[in-house]
Order: structure tokens, then C-alpha cells, then sequence
């Protein structure tokens, strides 16, 4: 109890046009609501804001000083978490996703403008406004990993990437440990070999990334799956320190909720989908933009998945990798029909993200050695 009253908090209003900034776009829920029995959670990271430099060093992140107060959000997913069944829902958000609000990236949003902005331009994308919000920055998320032990994770193909840190990861199963699962989320710049030689997995990288979020995520939920997880949450929340931030709404009582229904799942009733995007460019900034015609069907894919009461065990996971979407795990490789396709928009040919992913299904043997 005493942890969890520690905890920062901030607070994220009900939905704001006044917010720094001003959004142009109105920010009542335009979709259906959070369906009931299920919470909805904003996850985001923060980067390196709380973080002590020489701690930064440790983690793979020298430049942490001269980021300052750095909030840049690397990871923006909203989790859907049936209390009944245990099933959790993810749906995550390209950290370059372009916001003509504010005419910045979504991963810029709450370092300029703050957390209500955040959860504000999220319900313009999603049309769901996120009940409650969750903030992790780069110290908290590898503490937490270290916490459970590490986590495993499965790869296809040998990878790395200088840019983020992140050794070479040769192919198989691989152990992580919290600075190395950091390294691997953050990658945007992944090489995979392919016959003695090195590749870069191109510009869909960003997508990759989701998908190597999802695994690591998932595979974490497998290492502290137990029915004695709410009398743990002391020790996680005490593992990640001041580096987490909650919102001022989520008490005690929903948050031991959250953990007794994840604490009741298994890894095949965790399933991710991403909003549609396509690639472009505004002036030389490399960016993505959100394809809203399709963006209510994946929400309403999203919210009936966190309805369903998944029996099916876990299948068997694919062991190719999309090259075209850069994903360097065989957890979250898209379905055949949500392949990555190209498409021209002005002058600028862009290439369009999965829209939804497959049920989250690692290789069972290492995600649970």
C-alpha cells in the first residue's frame, strides 16, 4: 500500500480544446466506448526525463544529459484489460505519426504540451478516450525487466543495431536483461544478416519496432503471470522507482483489478493491433500518416478482441520475418491479408502499415524458460 501511494501523479482531465497549444480538432469520443467490464490504460514511455545521466550510460543512452528533460515517447499503445476473462488488447500508435494540431509528431506531444494533450490527440485518432494513463521512462522499464528476471524473447533472424545499442542478437532464443530488452524496443535502425551478410531492414523500421514492443511486452506478462501478482505489485512498483507515472483517477482497487486479470491470462489472450499509416514525408522529416477511413474498423477489431473470452491456446509462432515492415521477431508478424502494401500520396510514395497483427504467440518454449 505504502508503494503504491508513492507513486507520481498527473492529472489528465475528462477532454480539453484549451490545453497548450489549442487543439483545432474537437476531443469528444467520436467511437464507441470502452466496452464494459474492460479498462483502458494509456501506455506511454518518456524517454530519458527522471533519468540520472550516469545511469543513462548503464542503460545504452549516453546522450541522456544533454536530453534534459527529454519526454519523447518511443512507445504509445493503449491496452484494453477484460477483468472478466483476462484477455488484454493492445493497440499502438507509430511514434511518427504526424499531428496537424500541433504540426509536431505524436512522440513530441507530451514533452511540449503535456499529458492532457497526450490523451486528447489519442482520442482523435482512436475516437476511445483512454480512462487512464500510464508514464514509464527508460530507467523504470529496464528495473522492472531486471525485477521479473529478465525476459526471453525469440528471433528469426541475427540482428542489431549500433544506433540504439543493441549488441548483436544472434537467432533463436535470446535472454534479455533490462538494458538489452531497452535496446531492443528502442531499435529503429535494426540490421538483420541474411547469408553472411547485413541488412538494413528499411525505412518500415518504426513498424518493427511495434511489433518488437509487443513482444517484449508480452513475453514480460508470461515471467510475472501468477494468481500472487497483486500481492507483488508493491515490489514492481518499488523496482521502477520515481520513473513511472500514473494518473490521478486509477486507485488502489482498479489497479489490483488490472493485475488479478492479467494475472489470470495466459500469452495467447494478449493480441495487438496497430493503427493503419502509410509513410510520407512533411519537408525532410521523415514521418507517417494516420489512414482514418480505416482506423474505425481496426478500433472496433480492437474493443470486440478485448470482449471475447479467448479459449484457443497459443500457435504456433511464424518463424519469418516482414521484410517490408522491418519486424525482427516472429511474434508479431502481420496476417497475410494485412501484408504491407505501397501506395502514392502527392509527390511522395508511401508505404502502408499492417492494420492489425496477429495474436501474440512467441515461441512457447523460450518465452516460458
Amino acid at each position: 500500500m505504502f508503494a503504491w501511494h508513492r507513486v507520481n501523479r498527473v492529472h489528465i482531465g475528462t477532454g480539453s480544446n484549451t490545453a497548450a497549444g489549442s487543439i483545432n480538432n474537437p476531443t469528444t469520443p467520436t467511437g464507441p466506448p470502452v466496452p464494459k467490464g474492460v479498462i483502458s490504460v494509456l501506455i506511454a514511455s518518456v524517454g530519458a526525463r527522471g533519468v540520472d545521466p550516469a545511469i543513462g550510460k548503464q542503460l545504452g543512452v549516453p546522450d541522456v544529459a544533454s536530453r534534459g528533460s527529454d519526454g519523447l515517447t518511443d512507445i504509445l499503445m493503449e491496452g484494453l484489460v477484460n477483468t472478466t476473462t483476462g484477455s488484454v488488447s493492445l493497440l499502438s500508435i507509430p511514434r511518427d505519426t504526424w499531428l496537424d494540431s500541433c504540426q509536431c509528431k505524436i512522440n513530441a506531444l507530451y514533452n511540449t504540451y503535456g499529458p492532457t494533450r497526450l490523451v486528447d490527440e489519442v482520442t482523435n485518432i482512436t475516437g476511445q478516450r483512454p480512462q487512464h494513463l500510464l508514464l514509464v521512462n527508460f530507467e523504470a522499464f529496464a528495473n522492472v525487466i531486471d525485477a521479473v528476471g529478465g525476459v526471453n524473447v525469440y528471433l528469426p533472424r541475427t540482428i542489431r543495431d549500433h544506433d540504439a545499442h543493441l549488441a548483436q542478437l544472434n537467432a533463436g532464443c535470446q535472454h534479455l536483461d533490462g538494458v538489452k530488452a531497452l535496446a531492443y524496443v528502442r531499435s529503429r535502425h535494426t540490421q538483420s544478416l541474411r547469408n553472411g551478410i547485413w541488412f538494413d531492414d528499411g525505412s518500415a523500421s518504426d513498424f518493427g519496432r511495434i511489433d518488437r514492443q509487443h513482444q517484449v511486452l508480452s513475453n514480460l506478462a508470461v515471467r510475472i503471470l501468477s494468481p500472487a501478482l497483486p500481492l507483488h505489485l508493491p515490489a514492481l512498483i518499488k523496482a521502477a522507482g520515481n520513473g513511472i507515472t500514473i494518473d490521478d483517477t486509477l486507485g488502489l482497487s482498479d489497479a489490483v483489478a488490472i493485475a488479478k486479470a492479467v494475472a489470470s491470462a495466459s500469452s495467447h489472450k494478449l493480441r495487438g493491433f496497430t493503427i493503419p499509416s502509410r509513410f510520407g514525408h512533411v519537408g525532410q522529416a521523415s514521418v507517417v500518416f494516420t489512414q482514418t477511413d480505416q482506423v474505425p474498423a481496426v478500433v472496433a477489431q480492437w474493443q470486440q478482441s478485448a470482449q471475447e473470452a479467448v479459449t484457443a491456446g497459443p500457435s504456433v509462432p511464424s518463424t519469418s520475418s516482414s521484410t517490408d515492415a522491418g519486424t525482427a521477431s516472429g511474434a508479431w508478424v502481420p496476417t497475410p491479408t494485412a501484408t504491407a502494401t505501397a501506395n502514392s500520396v502527392g509527390p511522395t510514395a508511401g508505404t502502408t502499415s499492417p492494420a492489425t497483427t496477429a495474436p501474440i504467440s512467441p515461441a512457447a518454449a523460450c518465452a516460458s524458460s
